[in-house]
């Protein structure tokens, strides 16, 4: 005698939902987790690669000894986890980029040598700002700290020429060498404050101190590309002539 087949049984159905329910269902969604993406994407790493990737900064000099925390990897996401990598002693100068959670990313220059990491706000004292740069402290040859770029400002009527080339070893252990150059060319009125140079992209100029800093990835042009073949010309650099 054959084994009856059981049907299993069908609870209450629920109400029915129509496609184009499911797809405005759908278009309210989206939206929203575009945002949480782009607010995940838009928080900037605290690395010597990227600084200053933004539009605060301001000299500041160290209140009391204090260390510097590596802002790298997935540390940008809680400078408080990050491990200790250089100590900075009381009236030590550094320059200070964007803000998070009771952190600043800094940046400390000693020779040839750039640190960038996490310090707590509580510890550093931003400067005073400086009256603005006059034309003769923006023109000459500088040269990106810790790096192989330089950027070259010189007078053109009412405005300033730049010139900025980098070369970027992207060469891995074992490899032949992987060496990359970029180069940008353009023109800008100098401005208290950033000035926006133009030319086959965009660079943003500031004068603060004795140094020149670039950022060519949040100034809404091609970003890190902005040299061409990866290249960004972000960094902290050193007048090496004058005009």
């Amino acid at each position: 005698m054959p084994e009856e087949l059981i049907k299993p049984k069908r609870g209450p159905r629920g109400p029915r939902v129509r496609k184009g329910q499911l797809a405005c269902a759908l278009c309210l969604l989206l939206p929203i987790v575009a945002a949480s993406v782009g607010e995940a994407a838009a928080d900037p790493l605290c690395a010597q690669a990227t600084f200053p990737d933004a539009t605060d900064v301001h000299l500041a000099t160290i209140g009391t000894k204090t260390p510097m925390r590596r802002g790298d990897g997935a540390c940008s996401q809680d400078p408080s986890a990050c491990r200790e990598n250089l100590d900075l002693a009381a009236a030590d100068q550094v320059v200070t980029s964007y803000r998070k959670d009771g952190w600043l990313c800094a940046a400390r220059l000693s020779g040839e040598t750039v640190s960038v990491g996490w310090l707590r706000a509580g510890d550093v004292r931003v400067e005073a700002e400086a009256n603005p740069a006059k034309r003769a402290d923006w023109v000459g040859a500088w040269v990106l700290a810790g790096g192989n770029g330089e950027i070259l400002l010189d007078r053109r009527g009412s405005r300033l020429a730049v010139k900025a080339r980098m070369t970027l070893d992207m060469s891995m252990p074992g490899d032949e060498g992987d060496i990359r150059a970029g180069g940008f060319d353009g023109a800008f009125t100098p401005r208290a404050g950033w000035s926006e140079a133009i030319g086959s992209c965009k660079v943003r100029l500031l004068r603060l101190g004795p140094y020149l800093i670039a950022d060519g990835k949040t100034s809404g042009g091609k970003g890190i590309d902005c040299g061409g073949d990866g290249i960004s010309f972000n960094g902290i650099y050193r007048r090496q002539t004058s005009g």
